[in-house]
């Protein structure tokens, strides 16, 4: 929220609206299955360009037609929602761990993740 001499302006927190798609991935059954298909998809591109990257592809020395273009530009999003997907499995799982009752924790308690 800003304010200003015409009035008060509001702002869409990029990190709240990360948070919920993330939260709404987290709740589907066909998690594994997506996971296993976004990276089928991505690794179907590194075959495909002989590339690591889409990033890589796209600096390459090579002229890239419109269709490879339009490749980098889905590569990218298939990344993306790879670490969505990732997130919302690490949420999912957590939630299966933790008891339904509310999570009591002391000043002593150790974060188990960071025992990995």
């Amino acid at each position: 929220m800003e304010r200003t001499e015409s009035g008060t302006t509001y702002q869409r927190d990029p990190d709240r609206h990360l948070i919920e798609q993330i939260h709404r991935l987290s709740m589907a059954d066909d998690l594994v299955d997506r996971i296993q298909a976004a990276k089928a998809e991505i690794a179907d591109y590194r075959g495909r360009y002989d590339t690591d990257t889409p990033d890589e592809l796209l600096v390459s020395d090579r002229t890239l037609t419109a269709e490879e273009l339009s490749d980098v530009s889905h590569w990218r999003t298939a990344v993306r929602d790879l670490e969505y997907l990732r997130a919302a499995y690490r949420i999912q799982q957590a939630k299966r761990r933790t008891p339904s009752s509310s999570v009591e924790t002391s000043v002593g308690d150790s974060d188990p993740a960071s025992a990995q």
